[in-house]
Parts: C-alpha cells; structure tokens; sequence
C-alpha cells in the first residue's frame, strides 16, 4: 500500500533484477507476458518475477536449482547462464536472498531483501565513478539479447 525501502548499491540492485527479466524475456521470445510483483512481509521486501510460458523442462530445472554447478559456452539461444548466479550474489552482498519455486507452471523467481527505514529526503550525492557500459543505456545493454538491432543501433548515435 506504500513505498518499500532497501538500503544498497542501487546500481548492483538493478542489475539482479535485470538478469532475472533478461531471463523471462529470453525464455518466451515473441509474445507472452512478463509479471513482476512486489510484497512487504515483516521486514522482507519480497520482488517475484515470472513469465505466463509452461513449466520449465527438466534440463531448466538443472539450471535453475544447480547454478554455478556447470558452466555452459555461451549460446545465441540461450546465453551463459550466470544470470541467476550474478543475481543471487548481489542479494548475498545486500543480506538478502534468491529463492527459485518450480511448481505448477512457469519458474518463479523470488529477491528477497531487508527492508530498511527511509532516511532524509532519498537523495545521495556521490562522485561519479567510470562508466561500465561505456555511456549506453545499461537497460538496453542488460536486455540486448532480446530486443531488436534498431533499438540498440539507436542508442549508440548519442
């Protein structure tokens, strides 16, 4: 019913949650229906984000509940596979935690962090440091794999 606060690398934050929408947009190509949602339970701020595609094939379900446990060759159809890996070491770092629930249809993934209290006006000022993404949008770098050439070729003349 209102604002839910973390405390941590906002940037590091975005990236998790990015790998896990990366992930969904990948799995159902073109078309279908990505969900993300946001709870408050206690002190937990809980983020799931699932896909309205099947439940995942056995060999998904590997990926999904070993991670880190077989490196794969990165693949057009498929990536590297450390999305989920990098996501549940970012929650690790922010005292949260990556939860995968493989039920009845589509995986859901949950991120689970602590709340924290809002403290002064929300602004932080800090020095800028070099840029990762050499000045491209990091959405767009996070996503490449799934959205077309144009939207990518577009944000490279700026």
């Amino acid at each position: 019913a209102g604002p839910v606060y973390v405390s941590g690398d906002g940037e590091k934050l975005r990236d998790a949650l990015l790998e896990l929408v990366s992930n969904c947009a990948r799995r159902r190509k073109k078309g279908g229906v990505l969900k993300l949602s946001l709870k408050k339970s206690g002190n937990w701020a809980r983020i799931c984000v699932t896909d309205d595609g099947e439940a995942p094939t056995a060999r998904e379900k590997l990926g999904l509940n070993g991670r880190g446990a077989m490196p794969l060759i990165p693949a057009a159809d498929g990536g590297a596979g450390l999305g989920l890996s990098a996501a549940e070491a970012i929650m690790r770092l922010h005292g949260g935690a990556l939860m995968v629930s493989t039920g009845a249809g589509a995986a859901r993934v949950w991120l689970a962090l602590p709340t924290a209290e809002r403290t002064g006006d929300g602004m932080t000022l800090r020095t800028p440091g070099p840029e990762r993404n050499a000045g491209m949008n990091p959405y767009l770098i996070a996503l490449s794999d799934v959205l077309p050439g144009e939207m990518i070729r577009e944000d490279w003349k700026w």
